[in-house]
């Protein structure tokens, strides 16, 4: 009987947290038709991604000091012996410039993906360099490749395979109330956010107009889900506010799907994203949203049919926003409904990894 060969896949993840890329890689590992892909992992030691990985049964490999810096010596010789002992037929990387480097030297196909968007300047030899060490790239979004190519890797070698999420369950009514008596919710209407809390992010813009809501109607909570380097100073902000009733922070949180089922309206307040899963995993709970100009959700939001699109940056646009929403039931009906029907259909976990897929059968020539 013809048997099919497996292809070899080594992902490479840089990030200690379960972010949008490490949520990405759990998602295609799910994914995987294990009859054709035997994938193997790295990650960095003590990442909070071992235990999902682990409980799906791959072989991990544990690299210190693997998500401080893109480009090493030290991690290109490290990673360079586990793929020539491991001999992957790819290398997948999710941002790490050395384990490009490392398979590339060592004949391996490299596959690239950019989770972010950056239009930092890129000299010409840097460019050279991301080209030389791609065979194939990976954008999560349209805004995602023009980002890609502006760092020197040539259009032709760049995909856009969209960001693909498995769809969140919606909570029972008796699963909700005891949810907000959790978290000290009453009968407030509640928006909310989970971000890292990072300038990109635009949480002030959040909690700014937050503000400026409750000088309209008090009758609302806004919670933030979240951790990062800018926590003490927004909590600080906040209690300047007088508002640490109303505007709560929650701090880090696993399970998004928790978080989404107390919201009545998403809000992703960014200044700049590819295409952020959170967003994407709010829309599949029929939750509606609100979100900036900011890249990726403007290649799938259209304006007041599954999603409010404000300007980023824009305290008042935000504002305006929440208020339309809030005197509005049967708009924000309709746009979570038409949000639901647009990730059921468009942005699968099963899709973005078959698409993932594909590329690499292109590159090993199966």
């Amino acid at each position: 009987m013809f048997k099919i060969k497996k292809i070899k896949v080594i992902q490479v993840i840089s990030d200690s947290n379960i972010g949008g890329a490490g949520k990405v890689v759990l998602n295609l590992l799910s994914c995987f038709d294990r009859n054709k892909i035997d994938c193997e992992i790295i990650i960095p030691k003590d990442s909070q991604l071992k235990s999902y990985i682990k409980m799906m049964d791959y072989k991990i490999f544990e690299i210190d000091n693997l998500g401080e810096v893109s480009f090493d010596f030290g991690l290109i010789k490290k990673l360079a012996k586990i793929f020539k002992s491991e001999k992957p037929d790819v290398v997948h990387t999710h941002a790490s410039l050395s384990a490009r480097i490392a398979a590339k030297i060592l004949k391996i196909k490299v596959v690239y993906t950019r989770h972010w968007l950056g239009y930092q300047k890129t000299n010409f030899f840097l460019k050279l360099i991301n080209n030389y060490f791609c065979d194939a790239a990976i954008a999560v979004s349209q805004e995602a490749s023009h980002s890609i190519i502006a760092t020197g890797i040539n259009a032709k070698k760049v995909n856009i395979v969209r960001n693909g999420i498995v769809p969140l369950r919606i909570y029972s009514e008796m699963e909700k109330k005891f949810l907000k008596h959790k978290y000290k919710i009453g009968d407030e209407f509640v928006f909310g956010v989970v971000a890292r809390l990072e300038e990109v992010r635009g949480i002030k813009y959040f909690i700014e107009a937050a503000n400026k809501f409750l000088s309209y109607n008090k009758s609302a909570k806004f919670l933030i889900f979240g951790d990062g380097s800018l926590k003490n100073n927004l909590e600080n902000y906040v209690h300047e506010l007088c508002l640490e009733k109303k505007i709560i922070f929650c701090g880090f949180i696993n399970n998004v799907e928790e978080a989404v089922n107390l919201f009545d309206v998403f809000v992703l307040p960014s200044i700049q994203e590819a295409l952020p899963l959170a967003l994407l995993e709010a829309m599949s709970l029929g939750c509606a949203c609100i979100a900036t100009k900011c890249g990726g959700p403007s290649e799938i939001i259209v304006d007041k049919k599954n999603g409010i699109l404000v300007e980023k940056k824009n305290v008042d646009d935000l504002f305006k926003a929440m208020k339309l929403l809030f005197d509005n039931n049967d708009l924000r009906e309709k746009i979570g409904h038409e949000a639901l029907k647009l990730i059921k259909n468009n942005f699968s976990a099963q899709e973005m990894t078959d698409k993932t897929v594909k590329i690499y059968e292109r590159l090993v020539g199966i």
